[in-house]
């Protein structure tokens, strides 16, 4: 499944400030959820693009990494 992965916000503590723009757009394709503790990690068509670490699972579809907050939305592909 294709998905695209949007910066919501970027963290007032973030490790990293200023590294990503809020509304930084990623597209690739869904490997596995976010888990606490490791880099949400999908795969792109340069290689593999990868978050800093996980420190919370705000809903099904929105997680906070050390530096932002980011949405997760699936992406309807074209039928042929």
């Amino acid at each position: 499944m294709r998905i695209r992965v949007t910066k919501l916000e970027e963290r007032k503590d973030a490790h990293h400030p200023g590294n990503i723009p809020e509304g930084y757009i990623k597209e690739g394709l869904f490997v596995d959820y976010p888990q606490v503790g490791k880099g949400f990690f999908m795969i792109t068509d340069r290689g593999g693009w990868v978050t800093s670490i996980v420190q919370e699972i705000i809903s099904f579809n929105m997680f906070k990494t050390m530096n932002s907050v980011y949405k997760i939305e699936p992406i309807e592909e074209e039928q042929k």
